[in-house]
């Protein structure tokens, strides 16, 4: 009960907290410029040919090189975004709590600089930071942004602790939903499998519907068939909500079975990622659902 009262007290007070504070812009100068654009063709390069895990933190430091000259680089900050999250969600092991918090922490903040690069955003956030209020300045330029900014902030707010999750909430949910109105398809919609989870995972007094679980999948599958990732998102939180084995196999099972990915694959880590996250629900079944 107790628990439960502190929960939605961090719900009421993330719903009024200030957000994070966003540095300030930095531009490279002109002479930079062609040390940037070849810094920028290696690290896109790296990230185009990444099949497995190992490949992640070549990429990201490629990115991260770019950063170091260019601080405000659009595309940079974006795809290092992309990268920290996937750092953390798929490289790092359950062990390494603190590096992965770091992740995460860093991935937020380069999705939020690159929000900020809009400076109709930037203008009106640096007067009161509300998240919630100030998301709706944003267009489709920024939808990238906003996913990775409020992915890597869902995931830092869930590893750091249930309060901290809670008193986050209310930002990240407005980062998603105005993401998925200017460009569900991103990352195979990115943006679905977010709810997929998320509405598996609230708790009832915050809305929790595993109706709208499922609803996502189901758009996701849609809209963006050949990302596996959807089939053990989903396997990993509805099934497993809804204690579900037969359908917990039959979703792992599909995205194991699928045919491995073009060399061109917008997918090719996603869905290689999601079939060695696959294998390690498996092995996990038995514990699960016995």
């Amino acid at each position: 009960m107790v628990n439960r009262i502190l929960i939605v007290l961090a719900v009421c007070l993330g719903a009024c907290a200030a957000g994070p504070e966003i540095p300030k812009s930095q531009q490279a100068t002109q002479g930079d410029m062609a040390q940037v654009q070849a810094l920028l063709e290696k690290a896109q390069a790296l990230d185009k040919a990444a099949s497995k895990a190992s490949d992640v933190e070549p990429a990201l430091k490629a990115y991260e090189d770019v950063l170091a000259i260019a601080p405000d680089h659009k595309i940079a900050l974006i795809e290092a975004s992309r990268l920290h999250y996937t750092l953390g969600a798929d490289v790092l092991d359950d062990t390494q709590r603190d590096p992965r918090l770091a992740t995460y922490l860093k991935g937020r903040e380069y999705g939020l600089r690159a929000m900020a690069l809009n400076p109709e955003f930037r203008a009106a956030y640096e007067k009161d930071s509300d998240m919630q209020k100030h998301v709706a300045l944003l267009g489709k330029d920024d939808a990238k942004a906003l996913f990775l900014a409020g992915l890597n902030w869902a995931k830092w707010g869930e590893l750091y602790g249930i309060l901290r999750a809670a008193i986050d909430i209310p930002k990240v949910k407005a980062i998603m939903d105005r993401a998925s109105e200017l460009d569900p398809t991103y990352e195979g919609n990115g943006v679905d499998r977010f709810y997929i989870g998320y509405w598996v995972s609230i708790p009832g007094f915050a809305g929790r519907d595993p109706n709208k679980s499922k609803a996502a999948y189901e758009r996701a599958i849609q809209m963006s068939p050949n990302c596996i990732a959807n089939h053990v998102t989903y396997a990993f939180y509805y099934a497993k909500d809804k204690e579900d084995r037969a359908l917990f196999d039959s979703l792992l099972k599909k995205a194991l079975d699928a045919p491995p990915d073009a060399a061109d694959s917008p997918y090719l880590l996603l869905n290689s990622l999601a079939k060695e996250e696959a294998k390690k629900y498996q092995a996990k079944a038995k514990e699960w659902f016995e």
